[in-house]
């Protein structure tokens, strides 16, 4: 593992020396409003997904408990009598 590090830090610092480096060697500054952008959509996803998966949960729940509901036979407003013998 070690090895593997220590020649994967002599390529990059060999590339950047060279020119041949997979990063652009002006930096960033061309690109600061497309990285600004994306770093507050980043930032509405997070704060967003709590609610999401809240509102998923609520929303199953609910389903369930409505389909539940539906499915179960009405009362008809009278008693059931037990009679001998049915327990």
């Amino acid at each position: 593992m070690e090895n593997r590090l220590a020649t994967w830090t002599a390529a990059m610092t060999a590339a950047a020396a060279t020119g041949f480096a997979p990063w652009p060697r002006d930096g960033l500054a061309a690109e600061t409003e497309r990285i600004a952008e994306a770093f507050n959509w980043t930032v509405v996803f997070l704060m967003a997904m709590p609610y999401v998966t809240l509102a998923g949960c609520v929303s199953w729940i609910v389903y369930r408990y409505t389909r539940a509901h539906k499915t179960r036979e009405p009362a008809q407003g009278r008693l059931h009598i037990v009679k001998k013998g049915e327990c």
